[in-house]
């Protein structure tokens, strides 16, 4: 498989996980990613004094009093329980049962807008007032399970026999106190003005303390939980007045118990209206009749209640009763769905202030007209309702009781979105996938992403090393031809350097340019010591004659030793370098390079005046036969030789900079002493200073008295013929 084709695999598989996440995130192509829904925790606690019935966590005011709430799908704010006497933050039992109270004085954030109406379930004659005022309101216990949105409605009230718990409003309608230009808006509102959630929407189901392991209570905003109930494809439309616009129709209930036998206690179809507000479920007389023959019921008169002893409880407990409520759009005809209640779900239990002992009573309520119809929030114990504001539609599904599911939350987009066809209604389903499906993928992308890296890599990995060795191959072989047309160069060859002199093509300091002194050595030029083999034609010098160089005294031994004088700095005496003098009276057939006198010169002039003898003369020059040149060990020994205490001599200083070692040349014995402007000179590393030697002058030779001074710069030594220059004093 070629690298490009391995290249559109890994597309592939990243597309994939791109389009399932998509899925998930729900992204809108107006406002970008669609926000995850909000959902409303759930305290943990079973309260109230005509339930047990799931609470909510809420935050208000600041600082934040936390008080338990249940849902009201009918309420479009919030309702808590304010101090009274007899109940306040001293009598402790009574606060916790009402679900903790929220104190208006103790909030910084607390703007009082004064006693109103609550205006809820007035067809039931629940009539109250309340307090209310604007606060900071929550979701939650802590910051971070909710959000916290500022000058939202509060009302509070006190002793209400109708609501014992307080309620937060899942509705989107907003709040008029004084007139209709003052609205409030009401908190599902404010978090879809504020993008926090997808849509004007909800969820929500009671939750049964009786199923299972205590199934608690659900409420989401923008969203559902998929995983809590069991679909369907009926969708109810919303009523025209927003104070009971969640209407169905009831087409029939009927009763099953464990034997089979079936009985059908709704005379006739009608509409009702669901609202969680209220535990109840409101039917007519002559239905409300038919459950008292069913089940034995009785009527209590003083609370208007069914009223449950233990015995008859028990009997229904063993009888496995079970409710079917048909729901349609309409009263009668066309699509329907099933909701089942078991007795359970009816058999709740009542305190006070409602009845003076508590006990228990089936949830059933006589209506005295259909504006009483309602399906309570003992109904909503089994059913699981979604309404969508945007779409003026909600459903209504059977809850689904199956241990150890986890949430599946699924937002519901708005209407504006394009992202997924607008069907007029709310579905139930959905095509995207769920979080499990969505984590498999991503695990089986990130392995398959894994191994195909891996396959890539040891495909490459598997030329790459030929690729290179045949590159070394052919490295080498070029390099074996270029070294062949190369002269062997010899192993301490990085160590020799050659001097070149900025004078190529003119006349050197000190030169004579029409010399015609001529000497013959009197023994063949050999090769200078240091490379145990010579590169060819090294033994080939320049001719001599070319060039006619002054004498130089020999260096005082006291030098080398440390106890002599030093060359002074070239900062201090730049025209002060080591001048070289011979003698008339030298011979240094007599005594070597010791019979060589020394006589500095204060500064580089072109004729100077000639110099006395430091000491006696010794032995001169011949001028009617040249003396054999000195030998090798002849120089060493000169180096060993003292010089006398009265000798002069003028060394310039070495800079500051790091001394380059000055190097001797060193002749083998019969060997004739080569000119420092010879080409091709080999030099030895030595810590001593250079020595300048010479051919003794032959007899048609003229001296003359000149400085030398010869400037160049070192460069590494080439076998090609060019010379070299010295710039060393």
């Amino acid at each position: 498989m070629s690298i490009a084709h391995l290249s559109a695999v890994i597309l592939h598989v990243i597309l994939l996980v791109a389009r399932a996440s998509v899925a998930h995130s729900a992204t809108d192509t107006t406002n970008g990613t669609i926000p995850a829904p909000v959902i409303i925790p759930p305290s943990q606690y079973w309260e109230g004094n005509d339930g047990p019935w799931s609470s909510f966590q809420l935050r208000v005011g600041t600082p934040a009093q936390y008080p338990r709430v249940l849902i009201s799908t009918a309420a479009y704010n919030t309702w808590v329980v304010v101090p009274q006497p007899g109940c306040n933050s001293t009598t402790t039992a009574c606060a916790n049962s009402r679900g903790t109270l929220f104190n208006p004085n103790q909030s910084t954030t607390w703007q009082d807008q004064g006693f109103y109406e609550l205006g809820l379930e007035l067809n039931l004659n629940y009539s109250t007032t309340g307090q209310y005022g604007l606060d900071k309101l929550g979701i939650g216990l802590q910051a971070d399970s909710g959000p916290t949105l500022d000058s939202q409605v509060v009302g509070g009230y006190r002793n209400n026999v109708y609501y014992y718990l307080g309620f937060f409003g899942l509705a989107p309608f907003p709040t008029n106190f004084t007139s209709f230009n003052d609205r409030q808006p009401s908190f599902l509102a404010t978090l879809k003005t504020k993008n926090l959630i997808p849509s004007l929407s909800w969820s929500y189901t009671a939750g049964a303390k009786y199923r299972l392991k205590q199934v608690l209570g659900s409420a989401i905003l923008g969203g559902y939980d998929r995983s809590r109930f069991i679909p369907n494809d009926l969708s109810f439309s919303f009523a025209p007045d927003i104070s009971r616009d969640l209407v169905v129709g009831l087409q029939s209930i009927t009763t099953t118990d464990g034997s089979g036998k079936s009985t059908s206690l709704l005379p006739s179809g009608l509409l009702t209206f669901v609202d969680s507000t209220i535990p109840y479920i409101y039917l007519p007389v002559e239905a409300c009749s038919a459950f008292e023959k069913a089940l034995d019921l009785t009527l209590d008169a003083s609370s208007q209640l069914y009223l449950v002893n233990d015995t008859l409880h028990k009997s229904l407990l063993a009888r496995k009763i079970n409710f079917t409520f048909q729901l349609g759009n309409l009263a009668a005809g066309g699509p329907n769905v099933n909701i089942t209640l078991p007795y359970d779900s009816f058999a709740l239990t009542v305190g006070q202030p409602l009845v003076f002992n508590t006990t228990t009573y089936f949830a059933l309520k006589r209506a005295t007209n259909d504006t009483q119809y309602t399906l309570g929030r003992a109904f909503l114990q089994e059913a699981y309702l979604i309404a969508d504001y945007e779409r003026s539609n909600f459903s209504i599904s059977q809850c689904k009781w199956q241990d150890g599911l986890g949430q599946e939350i699924i937002a519901i987009r708005s209407i504006n979105s394009t992202d997924s066809p607008n069907t007029g209604k709310t579905k139930t389903t959905s095509s995207t996938l769920g979080a499990g499906a969505i984590a498999g993928i991503a695990v089986a992308a990130a392995i398959l992403a894994l191994l195909i890296i891996f396959l890539i890599y040891a495909f490459v990995k598997r030329k790459w090393p030929f690729k290179h060795l045949r590159k070394a191959h052919a490295d080498a072989a070029e390099d074996t031809d270029n070294m062949s047309d190369k002269a062997e160069m010899d192993a301490h060859l990085s160590e020799r350097v050659e001097m070149e002199s900025p004078y190529e093509g003119k006349l050197m300091p000190g030169e004579l340019p029409d010399s015609t002194a001529k000497f013959t050595p009197s023994t063949p030029l050999g090769e200078l010591q240091g490379s145990p083999t010579p590169p060819p034609n090294a033994h080939e010098m320049m001719d001599p004659s070319m060039f006619q160089e002054l004498p130089a005294s020999p260096v005082p031994p006291d030098y080398f030793t440390g106890k002599g004088p030093r060359r002074p700095s070239r900062h201090s005496s730049r025209q002060s370098p080591l001048r070289r003098e011979l003698s008339p009276a030298s011979n240094p057939t007599s005594g070597g390079l010791d019979s060589l006198p020394i006589s500095p010169l204060p500064s580089p002039i072109p004729s100077p005046p000639p110099q006395q003898p430091l000491s006696a003369p010794r032995s001169g020059y011949s001028s009617t036969a040249p003396s054999p040149p000195p030998s090798a060990s002849d120089i060493e020994s000169s180096n060993n030789n003292p010089t006398p205490d009265n000798a002069s001599y003028s060394v310039p200083r070495t800079p500051s900079k790091p001394q380059q070692r000055p190097y001797q040349i060193n002749l083998p014995h019969g060997s004739t002493p080569a000119s420092p402007m010879t080409p091709r000179a080999r030099l030895v590393p030595m810590p001593v200073p250079s020595i300048a030697l010479h051919e003794p002058p032959s007899e048609n030779s003229t001296l003359q008295q000149t400085p030398v001074r010869m400037k160049g710069k070192w460069k590494p030594l080439d076998y090609s013929g060019e010379g070299y220059s010295s710039d060393r004093d």
